[in-house]
């Protein structure tokens, strides 16, 4: 998909982004009432000379401007929107802002690649790194949108980094995690097929290109669509979820009183009023933030990329009430105790269970943009699930794929998936 279409189908399609009500409204009706308001609104020529200069400063929208040659209420003031690239994707990025400024909405454009990600933990003292800094919490707190296009270029940045640096920024992390929910701060992250992120893989950077590509392009596509509401209409009304696989694997989770929510390429007022504030591009799942302390049993997981760090082995993970008590992998279990240990919050508890329903993504080796859409598989996550309808506060979330060809998934004793595919 070509970047101009993309960022068409991103801002008008999917996020919607352009002009919001005037917040200056709610500030002014906070000082002089609303009946006040509301007269400013259909007689400006009774305007108090002080009031009518204080609204129609900026710092109210401004609320009272000039328009058509006379004066008038602005009812709507543009989104904020921070948009974050790499250099590698700056065109796109370039592109998605266009079209955002186009819509009457205020950008800022940063750029990011890992080697300054690795400076922000290597050169500042431990000290520095427990602190909460003025630019990033007013960040948090004023954008409306935040859109990432994958700004790392290579996986494993983290992996020789401090420990202690690492877990001294992860209560930073979990705080800005807790404002931007707090303030409904809608997200977009889009995966980039850069040439490193393949060599990390060990996957051809023509593979991996490929791969993404369809299945972005998968994700504005019908079919992905009619493959969403049909797990959407199976699972939709259930309490309970069972999974069961022929190596062992058995687990139990409650999703009674949560939503199944749909990753559908459109983020819709509803989904908004449920807490789904984000998608990921690729697009292509069903998913719902189970009962917080409802997962008991063990799961098997063939292969999961850390954020990071690296890929993690034949993994086994035991819960009990919603949380790992216990996990073993056959290669690279450090990955695994590396990845709890830095972070905080409920970094272990349950934090979604989803499905994949994009036909086109296809297995990276631990892209999990692409890996937790592929059709056939299932996957969970543990950590930070406020975005979604969950409770957790945490400062990481991470999700492991489950291949389902030799599985089969319940809801409420119903049997909803065999072989990795819905049963109707």
């Amino acid at each position: 998909m070509e970047n101009k279409e993309l960022a068409e189908k991103l801002v008008n399609q999917s996020m919607k982004i352009g002009r919001k009500k005037n917040p200056g409204i709610k500030k002014a009706e906070e000082k002089y009432g609303k009946e006040k308001i509301q007269e400013i609104r259909t007689n400006q020529e009774k305007i108090n000379e002080e009031i009518k200069k204080e609204i129609s400063d900026v710092d109210y929208g401004p609320l009272l401007h000039t328009s058509n040659g006379k004066l008038d209420i602005k009812e709507e003031v543009g989104h904020t929107v921070m948009i974050t690239c790499h250099k590698e994707n700056r065109e796109l990025a370039r592109q998605i802002e266009k079209k955002c400024l186009e819509n009457g909405a205020h950008t800022l454009l940063l750029q990011k690649n890992t080697e300054r990600m690795k400076e922000k933990y290597v050169l500042p003292p431990k000290d520095t790194l427990k602190e909460l800094p003025e630019i990033s919490k007013s960040l948090a707190s004023e954008i409306d949108y935040a859109i990432t296009i994958e700004p790392a270029e290579k996986t494993k940045w983290k992996k020789n980094l401090p420990e202690k640096k690492l877990s001294a920024h992860s209560p930073v992390k979990q705080r800005l995690y807790n404002i931007r929910d707090r303030n409904q701060v809608r997200w977009a992250y889009v995966g980039w097929p850069h040439p490193g992120i393949a060599k990390d893989l060990g996957i051809s950077k023509e593979k991996f290109e490929r791969v993404l590509n369809t299945s972005v392009e998968e994700s504005f596509k019908q079919e992905m669509v009619d493959t969403i509401q049909t797990y959407h209409e199976l699972m939709s009304r259930s309490r309970e979820v069972r999974i069961e696989s022929e190596e062992g694997t058995e687990l139990f989770l409650s999703v009674e009183g949560r939503h199944f929510l749909k990753d559908n390429g459109v983020l819709s007022k509803k989904d908004i009023e449920r807490g789904d504030i984000g998608m990921n591009f690729p697009c292509g799942e069903v998913f719902v933030a189970p009962v917080e302390d409802s997962a008991e049993g063990k799961i098997f997981i063939p292969k999961s990329s850390l954020s990071s760090y690296g890929t993690v082995e034949d993994i086994w993970i035991e819960f009990e009430n919603g949380a790992i008590v216990d996990y073993s992998a056959e290669k690279n279990e450090e990955y695994l105790d590396r990845f709890f240990k830095e972070n905080t919050g409920e970094i272990k508890r349950i934090a979604e269970l989803g499905i994949g329903c994009n036909k086109a993504a296809e297995y990276t080796g631990g892209y999990i943009l692409i890996d937790e859409k592929i059709f056939g598989t299932i996957h969970f996550a543990v950590g930070w699930n406020i975005g979604y309808g969950g409770e957790n506060q945490a400062s990481a979330h991470h999700d492991f794929i489950k291949p389902m060809e030799n599985g089969k998934m319940y809801a409420d004793d119903k049997l909803v998936m065999e072989k990795g595919r819905p049963v109707k």
